[in-house]
């Protein structure tokens, strides 16, 4: 976990929390209209003939669907004779998935599984941005779990498009305003690409697209009083109070709903310490049970947990475009247990930078335990977590903009206990192997390997090494147990002088993984150290590292690259283990959290 501390100004950052999505049912009647018209076009389709179904998410093999028929190319996949290799994909979408595969549109969530789950806006704008020829490989034009800034610079981010409830209805947007969209380093556009290539006739697009639809389809934001900031969005901020196994009180936050159903926003540091949660509603004496968790992340400090219950209020993300130098903003949250306070300021600056994290600096008042609140535009929208802000000084908040907990996964749900640690220790690492998930099950099957296997030790710890031998030198490939109960994963290189050191430690019950690297030629006296902590799930064989702390005299860039092949082929030595021991169970990779690898 990556915590701000004392940043060597004699200033001492005390940490807080965040908020977002919709109020009341939405009106999906002008997407209703755009799909009609991309419909007449041939690039869309619904359910049926007169159902587009645009108030439901779409799932990821909808979404590639609806990409390929964007691009005019619904045709060719259905005749495709290529092939993938994933197991999940309905028969329905064979042909599809194989084609958008071949042309590299996509990739799955591990090496035989393309994903079932829902599609989020930041999959969608990624698929999108890919096929107007922007590459998300090493970071080069975007990332892909961070689209958003070249969406809306290429013209395909609508702002009217819900980022944390992604609906088909969104993917019409997405999909209408790409046609006007040019092409990487083109002055053509999407639309006059498919017309070039036959897709529809440019008498059928002067026809059936309006190009200022989406500009006159914006209803102008009204802006809100502070009284009426208040009314609207402080009852969807609640109250968080953390406890321990013998269930005493250990820690308080705020949180915030983003969907009716209970599913909320809080600063992972609020519960990682913890065993379980209850919830506080704003205006009640009802208290509810925090269920779990589904997704979070340590460098980025947030957390998405559900709320026991249904019926909650909810809050709306704010578009980027509203996070702008001087813009008004008020924060809501429970500073002290003071619930539902509220205190406003300006934006201060739109990108601080602390520890290679961005965050939206306000002079709006962030207190201890506002960690977790919203930090709120005048339209009523929230656009940042309110993280962290200075003791030493005035009017200096923290919040993380709330963009950087939209692409979260919601999969099973993880029990606080888990996630903070509380229940390690069954079979080594938790619970009977009965009871395991597949993640502890997966693990303790690796450390049974290192026990049986052991054929040495590295820092004095039970080790199972694999040689590979090359024409000047050798590599050696190892797992190594910890006394924590991690297992580090470790890569030498050796080359006549040239000694190449990498190792990743794999967590158990994290997806924040170490990184460790190390180059030494002895002739010429270069040498480098780098680490970093890398976040397994968005860590992809095109993701590359950026180490966060660096020495030594070599290159920086050539010996990141050289880490990255590494820790990719120490995935492929772990992935063959499980692959070598399919008898005892289908593990991969992707059990430990590396699911797009």
């Amino acid at each position: 976990m990556k915590k701000l501390i004392a940043l060597c100004l004699t200033a001492t950052l005390i940490l807080m929390a965040l908020p977002l999505s919709a109020f009341g049912a939405r009106d999906l009647s002008y997407e209703e209209r755009l799909a009609r018209d991309l419909k007449n076009l041939g690039l869309f389709q619904g359910v049926s003939d007169t159902d587009f179904a645009l108030g439901r998410s779409p799932t990821r093999v909808e979404a590639l669907v609806m990409l390929i028929r964007l691009l005019g190319n619904d045709d060719d996949a259905k005749k495709s004779s290529e092939t993938h290799p994933f197991t999940d994909v309905p028969a329905w979408a064979d042909s599809y998935v194989a084609y958008a595969y071949s042309e590299g549109l996509t990739k799955g969530t591990s090496h035989t599984t393309f994903g079932t789950g829902t599609a989020n806006v930041q999959m969608f704008l990624t698929f999108v941005l890919r096929a107007l020829g922007y590459s998300d490989a090493n970071g080069e034009d975007f990332l892909w779990n961070n689209p958003y800034a070249l969406a809306e610079k290429a013209g395909v981010l609508p702002k009217s498009v819900d980022r944390s409830n992604f609906l088909r209805g969104d993917v019409v947007l997405v999909s209408y305003a790409a046609l006007m969209a040019n092409l990487k380093d083109s002055t053509q556009s999407l639309a006059q690409k498919l017309i070039a290539d036959g897709v529809f006739t440019y008498a059928d697009y002067e026809t059936y697209y309006d190009a200022s639809a989406l500009e006159n389809g914006v209803q102008i934001a009204k802006e809100l009083s502070a009284e009426e900031i208040y009314n609207r969005c402080s009852p969807a901020v609640f109250y968080l109070e953390i406890y321990d196994k013998n269930g005493e009180a250990i820690s308080s936050g705020s949180g915030f709903f983003i969907e009716e159903s209970g599913v909320a926003i809080t600063n992972y540091h609020v519960i990682e310490d913890g065993y379980s949660a209850k919830v506080a509603i704003p205006g009640t004496e009802e208290v509810y049970e925090v269920s779990g968790v589904y997704d979070y992340n340590t460098e980025y400090d947030w957390a998405v947990i559900q709320v026991a219950g249904a019926g909650f209020p909810t809050l709306k993300v704010g578009s980027e475009a509203t996070v702008v130098g001087g813009a008004t903003v008020y924060a809501i949250g429970s500073p002290l247990g003071l619930q539902n306070t509220i205190s406003n300021g300006i934006i201060s600056n739109t990108n601080r930078i602390i520890e290679n994290v961005p965050y939206i600096q306000t002079s709006a008042a962030i207190s201890h335990g506002s960690s977790g609140g919203a930090l709120i535009n005048k339209y009523g929208e929230v656009i940042g977590i309110t993280s962290a802000g200075f003791t030493e000084g005035e009017n200096l908040g923290l919040a993380l903009p709330v963009s950087v907990a939209m692409g979260y996964q919601k999969g099973g749900l993880v029990s606080i206990a888990d996630v903070s640690g509380w229940n390690r220790g069954n079979a080594e690492i938790g619970v009977p192997q009965g009871e395991a998930t597949q993640r502890e099950k997966a693990f303790a099957l690796l450390l049974a390997v290192i026990d049986t296997m052991e054929n040495e030790r590295i820092n004095g710890n039970p080790t199972y090494t694999e040689r590979e031998n090359t024409e000047n030198g050798y590599i050696e490939y190892s797992i190594s147990k910890n006394e924590d109960l991690t297992i580090d994963v470790i890569i030498w290189e050796i080359y006549s002088d040239d000694t190449y050191y990498t190792s990743l430690t794999l967590e158990p019950y994290s997806d924040t993984m170490f990184v460790y690297y190390s180059y030494n030629m002895e002739e010429d006296g270069y040498y480098f150290t780098g680490y970093t902590d890398i976040y397994a799930p968005s860590y992809t064989p095109e993701s590359g590292i950026r180490f966060t702390h660096v020495e030594g005299t070599a290159d920086r860039e050539t010996n990141e690259s050289i880490c990255h092949g590494n820790l990719m082929a120490g995935m492929d030595f772990v992935q063959g283990i499980f692959y070598s021991l399919y008898e005892l169970g289908d593990f991969s990779i992707a059990d430990l959290g590396f699911i797009n690898y």
